[in-house]
C-alpha cells in the first residue's frame, strides 16, 4: 500500500473545503548520498534548485531517488517550484475532465503514473488510486470548481515558463530587443493588436496578436508565425526576415499547446472566457524534422554536396572536402542553406586567407602537404577509425578561417535586407562535418549546402565574421565547472575573414547574428554584454549543446570600442578523467561566432 510521506505535506491549504496544494519535489537538504565529489544532478533543496554531489542517487537509507534528480536547472525549477491541487494529476492548475481521463487510463492499465501523480490523484487518502477517487473528482467538478480562462492557461502555463522566464521579462535584453514582455501581469496588453518591432512583419501588415478571429486573425498574428514550428519551411522560405522561431533554440511548443493557442486565436484571442478545449493539451508530441532528402540547388548561387559515406560504428568521423566556387569576379552571398543527415554534430564552411600558401605552414607540415588549397572534392578524414590523426588534415586546419556553419539539421538563413558577404575571385570553402555514431550500425553520412548570390547593386552593407574562442579549458573529473572569458573590442577581436579590413580600424560593430559551439559536457552557455547601457545583461543563452540557438538581432547589437562580450559556460564532467579543449567529441570547446557589418 502506498502511503503519504511527510515530505509531501508542504504548503497545505484547503481549497473549497476539500482540495489541497503541495510542493511536488522532496527536499534534499538533509539527505546523505556519500562523500564522492561526482555531481549527481540538479535537485530541490526546499527553496531552490541546486547541484548535489555524492556517490549516486541512492541515499544512506538505501532509497533510490533518481526521479528527483534533473539534468539542468530549468527542468528542476519548472517541476519543483510549484504547488498543485489534490486531484490535478497533469499539474495544469485546475480540476477538469482531463484529470478524470488520465486517472481512468491509469486504473485500467493504459497509462503509467509517477509516485507523485498517484499521491496527487489519491483524493480519498487511502493510499490507493481507484474508482473512489474518480467519483470524488467528478463531484468536485460538478459542484462548481471553475475552469480557468483560456488566456490564463496560455499566459501562466505556456508563455510564462517557456517565453517570459529569462527572456521576455522586464529588464531582459531579449525583451528590450523585441519590445515584448510576456509576464502574466502585462502580456495581454503587450500582444493584442500591437504593431511588432520587426520591420518586415510590420511592413506585411501583421500585428503581434490580432483580435479579428478566424483565419484572418491567424494570418495577421505575428505571434502565430513565430511559434508555429510545424510550418517552419513556409516561415523560413517566405519570411526570411522575421527572425528565429520561438522559443529561441527550443524546446518548442507541443502540438497540443499549438492547437490550444490556435483555437484561442480563431476565437479572437479574448482575455476572459473558455474558448479552447483543455483536452488538446494532452497531446505532448512535438514537431520533428522531416526525413533527410536532397536539397534543391539555388537558382542563383552554388550548391556544395559531400557524400554519401559510411560513419564508423562505435566512434566518430570528421571529414573535410575542399570545393571551389570557381568565380572569376567578386560575388555577394546573402543567404545560405544547410542540410545534414542524422547523426551530424555540425557542418562548417571554412575558407583560407587571401594569398595563403604552403610556405605559411609550419616546417613540420612540409612532409604532408604538396599543394594549396587542398585537392578539390577529395574526402579527407581528421583521423582514422582508431583515433589516429591525419596530419595532412591537421596542417590544413592551421590556416582555416570560419565562414559559416550550423549544428541544426536544417538551416535556411537570410542576411538582413541590403547585407551580404563579399567573396573574392577563385573562392572556395573547405566543407567540414563531424558525425558521432554509437548506434551499433553503420549509417550513411551526407550533407548539402547552398550559397545564394545577390547582385552588387542590392548590397548596402558588407558583412564579416568574428570568432571568439576560449581554448583554456580544464574540467576536473566528477565536478561541475563554470568557465568565464571576456573579449573586449577591438583589441581581443580577430580581424576580418576576407579582404574587408581589420577590426583595429573600426569604431563599432553592428552585430546581427550570434551562436555558440561546445561539446556534450556543456549544460549552459551564456553571453553577457560588457559596457554600455545594458552592461551585465545576458544577451544569449544555449541550454542544448547539440542545437545551440542562432540568435538574430534586429535591430543589430551595436558594440562600440571599450565594450565587450563575456562568455560563460557551465560543464558537468561526470567522468574520472580531466577534460580539456580538443577536436574530438570527448573533448570540449567554448566558442562564439558572430556576424556583423560596420558601415
Amino acid at each position: 500500500m502506498i502511503k503519504f510521506k511527510s515530505y509531501y505535506i508542504q504548503s497545505i491549504i484547503i481549497l473549497l473545503g476539500v482540495g489541497f496544494l503541495f510542493g511536488q519535489c522532496p527536499s534534499s537538504e538533509n539527505s546523505d548520498y556519500g562523500d564522492c565529489l561526482m555531481v549527481i544532478g540538479w535537485t530541490w533543496n526546499g527553496t531552490d534548485c541546486s547541484t548535489l554531489s555524492g556517490c549516486g542517487p541512492i541515499n544512506s537509507e538505501g532509497i533510490d531517488n533518481s526521479e528527483w534528480f534533473y539534468n539542468d536547472y530549468n527542468s528542476c525549477i519548472n517541476t519543483c517550484d510549484v504547488e498543485y491541487m489534490l486531484g490535478d494529476v497533469n499539474y495544469d492548475g485546475s480540476l477538469n475532465v482531463i484529470d478524470i481521463v488520465l486517472i481512468t487510463s491509469y486504473i485500467i492499465g493504459n497509462t503509467s503514473f509517477t509516485l507523485d501523480q498517484i499521491l496527487t490523484g489519491d483524493q480519498s487518502e487511502d493510499g490507493q488510486l481507484n474508482v473512489v477517487d474518480i467519483v470524488i473528482l467528478v463531484n468536485y467538478i460538478l459542484n462548481g470548481i471553475p475552469q480557468r480562462d483560456t488566456w490564463k492557461i496560455i499566459s501562466e502555463d505556456i508563455f510564462e515558463p517557456k517565453c517570459a522566464n529569462a527572456c521576455h521579462e522586464s529588464g531582459a535584453f531579449f525583451a528590450e530587443q523585441s519590445d515584448l514582455i510576456l509576464t502574466p501581469d502585462v502580456a495581454y496588453q503587450q500582444l493584442i493588436n500591437r504593431i511588432p518591432k520587426n520591420e518586415s512583419a510590420w511592413a506585411d501588415g501583421l500585428v503581434l496578436l490580432s483580435s479579428e478571429g478566424g483565419q484572418p486573425g491567424e494570418i495577421q498574428s505575428f505571434l502565430w508565425e513565430k511559434i508555429n514550428i510545424p510550418n517552419s519551411a513556409h516561415y523560413f522560405d517566405d519570411h526570411p526576415y522575421y527572425g528565429e522561431l520561438m522559443p529561441l533554440g527550443g524546446p518548442y511548443l507541443s502540438n497540443g499547446e499549438l492547437a490550444f493557442i490556435k483555437d484561442w486565436i480563431y476565437a479572437g484571442g479574448p482575455e476572459t472566457g473558455v474558448v479552447s478545449e483543455e483536452e488538446l493539451l494532452l497531446d505532448n508530441s512535438v514537431w520533428e524534422t522531416p526525413p533527410f532528402a536532397p536539397l534543391d540547388p539555388p537558382e542563383n548561387g552554388i550548391q556544395f554536396h559531400v557524400g554519401p559515406f559510411e560513419i564508423w560504428d562505435g566512434y566518430e568521423r570528421e571529414i573535410f572536402s575542399y570545393q571551389p566556387i570557381s568565380n572569376d569576379e567578386y560575388v555577394y552571398i546573402n543567404q545560405y542553406e544547410i542540410l545534414l543527415s542524422p547523426g551530424s554534430h555540425h557542418l562548417i564552411f571554412y575558407t583560407y586567407p587571401l594569398n595563403a600558401s604552403v610556405s605559411q605552414l609550419p616546417v613540420e607540415c612540409e612532409a604532408y602537404i604538396e599543394e594549396f588549397p587542398p585537392p578539390p572534392y577529395e574526402l579527407r578524414d581528421l583521423h582514422n577509425e582508431y583515433g589516429n590523426f591525419n596530419y595532412q588534415t591537421l596542417c590544413y586546419m592551421g590556416l582555416q578561417t570560419f565562414f559559416a556553419g550550423s549544428q541544426w539539421p536544417y538551416v535556411n538563413y537570410h542576411f538582413p535586407p541590403g547585407v551580404a558577404i563579399r567573396v573574392p575571385p577563385s573562392f572556395g570553402v573547405d566543407v567540414n562535418s563531424h558525425f558521432l555514431n554509437y548506434s551499433g550500425d553503420t549509417p550513411i553520412g551526407e550533407l548539402y549546402g547552398n550559397f545564394h548570390f545577390v547582385e552588387e547593386s542590392e548590397v548596402e552593407h558588407i558583412a564579416d565574421i568574428f570568432m571568439l574562442n576560449n581554448n583554456d579549458i580544464d574540467l576536473p573529473p566528477n565536478q561541475t565547472t563554470t568557465l568565464n572569458r571576456t573579449f573586449m573590442f577591438p583589441e581581443q577581436f580577430n580581424a576580418g575573414f576576407l579582404d574587408n579590413g581589420s577590426v583595429d580600424d573600426i569604431d563599432h560593430l553592428n552585430i546581427f547574428q550570434l551562436f555558440s559551439h561546445a561539446h556534450e559536457r556543456m549544460v549552459r552557455f551564456d553571453i553577457k554584454l560588457i559596457g554600455g547601457e545594458n552592461d551585465g545583461q545576458i544577451i544569449y543563452t544555449a541550454l542544448d549543446w547539440e542545437h545551440p540557438p542562432i540568435l538574430e538581432l534586429n535591430p543589430p547589437l551595436v558594440l562600440e570600442q571599450g565594450m565587450g562580450l563575456e562568455l560563460e559556460a557551465t560543464y558537468i564532467n561526470d567522468t574520472n578523467q580531466s577534460i580539456h579543449f580538443g577536436l574530438l567529441g570527448a573533448d570540449e570547446m567554448m566558442i562564439l561566432f558572430g556576424t556583423y557589418y560596420t558601415d
